[in-house]
């Protein structure tokens, strides 16, 4: 019904219809003129004292959104104000569950009720978002059951709650998300722009989604990793592929803002261990070029160094007892306070603690680089293998096989509390349970927490599938000038790994399996195998993938390049062919197609 149903008393540029009242009769808003509208009932009658400056709309029940002298507020249907006209906007909310209005009193936005209750407070910057059911992740929710606020007077930023509660208060410089939804990042301090050089933008602090601060803001830098918050100074940032690795000087607070221990460079966390660095420096300078003997300067430049030749590592479970032996070095013994060998096998037992009866680190106190209780449990260095193994090393360099010079890596399986000593050159994980090693030699074998399931005998392994794995023993015949190597199938038990030689192949056969020209199973099917071995490798094979860049393929000591396989005679032609000068190099697995050379040649030319 767009207008009244006897249009007697007036000639209304336009009606609209707003509500029915208890007794049946329609009302109607009437635009008298460009700026005043009446309301009217079924008789065009406008016995209510009701005046607007613009459309009159109709809110809930009997309410009524009207403008007088450029300020909107709410009438009731008698005429009565409900909502004072002091808003400078009045606008319906979208969401479902009830109804709420936005409301802009001067700079300050609130939303309120139909009548005039202040659900959010009248302070902010922006109208508060909307929040549709069920509630949606938008960008203006940083936490759970929390939607970021910025006061419109001092411009801090706060966080309030889906029923109007200010949860945060409106006193930081900045508030980001963590890495986990139940916390925030809060900051005092922060500038919009800073210098690219600026190392500092205030101070960073941490609250639950509940407003209670758990850690402090007085770090310049916070990140959450594993479930724990570390917090710190930023002294330099390293890109990784994987991870971001962070140098300052940091505390690590758990979920409840507890401060665990303090003063470390460096943190790795695993699902029973952390490894913690401390030692390492970060030299800063300014850069300044020169031409010749002469100093000039275009500009400033400030420069990072990174040292870790003073660092040490400790790796301690997650209430602070060391998985390494430890004994309180005297002032007198610095020189030897990294020697496992020293720590585990010439103290006597009285001087010296095994693993399970050291004590456990003052939990909540910042250690410096000198601390004796740090130093006394310390390794030189130490990594994560997977989130149970840890591989560390000492301060001692072995001479290798190659002449090189480097230290030997020992291995901590935290779920065991069983430490390896210095061993091995290198550790890879192939599952929770199965270690990659590689000795002296530059073998490679496969051990689990109780002993060698496989002694480092190979050049390389596969990784294992379906309980199988391939391993090759290249060894180099002088007097033929030619690689040979053994092929043999590994299979997995559980306590053990058998081996069965398969097949005696050339150093280039075996460069064939490896990066296959054709079909990656051609290679295999040249080879004179067993059925049954033909067999079980098919379907191992298969799985195993063979893109060149793909190094997860197999194992293998990094500095190595299979590629001086390829000397046999037999591929003496094609190498020629392929180091031919000739800008186009061309593709072997274009004939891979089933012709013999003369019809692909004659396909070829006749394209």
């Amino acid at each position: 019904m767009d207008k009244p149903l006897f249009v007697e008393c007036h000639n209304a540029l336009e009606y609209n219809y707003l509500f029915k009242d208890v007794d049946n009769m329609n009302f109607y808003s009437a635009k008298m003129d460009e700026n005043e509208y009446i309301v009217v009932d079924d008789y065009d009658c406008d016995n209510y004292d009701i005046w607007s400056e613009v459309q009159i709309v109709f809110l809930e029940n009997d309410r009524l959104l009207c403008r007088h002298k450029g300020k909107y507020g709410v009438v009731n249907s008698e005429g009565w104000d409900i909502i004072p006209f002091v808003y400078d906007k009045f606008e319906k909310r979208a969401e479902t569950n009830g109804n709420m209005y936005d409301v802009l009193l001067g700079n300050r936005w609130g939303v309120i009720d139909s009548s005039g209750k202040e659900f959010f407070r009248i302070k902010y910057s922006n109208p508060i978002p909307i929040l549709e059911f069920p509630r949606r992740v938008s960008d203006d929710m940083l936490c759970r059951r929390t939607i970021l606020v910025e006061d419109a007077d001092t411009h801090r930023k706060g966080l309030v709650d889906f029923d109007g509660r200010e949860i945060v208060p409106t006193i930081y410089s900045k508030i980001e998300r963590s890495g986990n939804w139940d916390y925030v990042y809060v900051n005092f301090g922060a500038m919009e722009e800073t210098d690219p050089d600026c190392t500092w933008n205030g101070v960073w602090g941490c609250c639950n989604w509940q407003g209670k601060e758990i850690i402090p803001v007085k770090y310049h830098a916070i990140h959450y990793i594993n479930e724990y918050f570390i917090a710190g100074d930023d002294e330099y940032e390293c890109g990784d592929v994987f991870v971001d690795r962070y140098y300052g000087t940091y505390d690590l607070y758990d979920l409840e803002g507890t401060m665990i221990i303090g003063g470390f460079n460096n943190c790795q966390i695993g699902t029973n261990y952390f490894i913690l660095n401390f030692g390492i420096v970060v030299k800063s300078y300014w850069k300044t070029t020169y031409w010749g003997n002469t100093e000039i300067e275009y500009g400033d430049e400030l420069v990072k160094e990174l040292n870790c030749d003073k660092m040490y590592s400790i790796i301690v479970d997650k209430d602070l007892k060391s998985f390494i032996p430890r004994h309180l070095i005297n002032e007198t013994r610095e020189e030897i306070e990294y020697e496992f060998d020293f720590l585990c096998n010439n103290l006597p037992a009285s001087e010296g603690l095994l693993i399970g009866e050291s004590p456990k680190l003052r939990k909540g106190k910042r250690y410096s680089e000198d601390d004796k209780i740090i130093k006394g449990i310390s390794v030189c260095s130490a990594s994560s293998i997977n989130d149970t193994v840890v591989m560390y090393s000492i301060s001692k360099k072995n001479v290798m096989t190659d002449d090189s010079i480097g230290r030997l890596k020992g291995i901590v399986f935290c779920n065991e509390r069983m430490v390896i000593a210095p061993t091995y050159i290198d550790v890879k994980s192939i599952n929770s349970e199965l270690l990659f090693i590689q000795n002296e030699r530059g073998l490679v074998g496969i051990r689990n927490v109780t002993k060698e399931l496989l002694e480092p005998q190979f050049s390389l392994i596969t990784n294992p599938y379906n309980n199988i794995a391939i391993g090759f023993k290249i060894k180099y015949v002088e007097e033929d000038d030619i690689y040979q190597c053994q092929c043999c199938l590994l299979k997995f038990n559980k306590d053990a790994i058998c081996q069965e030689n398969v097949v005696k192949i050339t150093g280039s056969q075996l460069y064939e399996l490896l990066y296959p020209t054709f079909k990656p199973l051609d290679g295999w099917e040249t080879l004179v195998l067993s059925e049954v071995h033909k067999t079980l490798i098919a379907q191992y094979w298969e799985h195993i993938p063979h893109d060149n860049n793909d190094t997860n393929r197999f194992w293998y000591p990094y500095y190595k390049d299979f590629k001086y396989l390829w000397e046999d005679e037999h591929y003496e032609e094609i190498r020629e062919s392929m180091s031919d000068d000739s800008a186009d190099s061309y593709d072997w697995r274009y004939y891979n197609d089933g012709l013999d050379m003369d019809q692909q040649d004659e396909r070829f030319w006749n394209f």
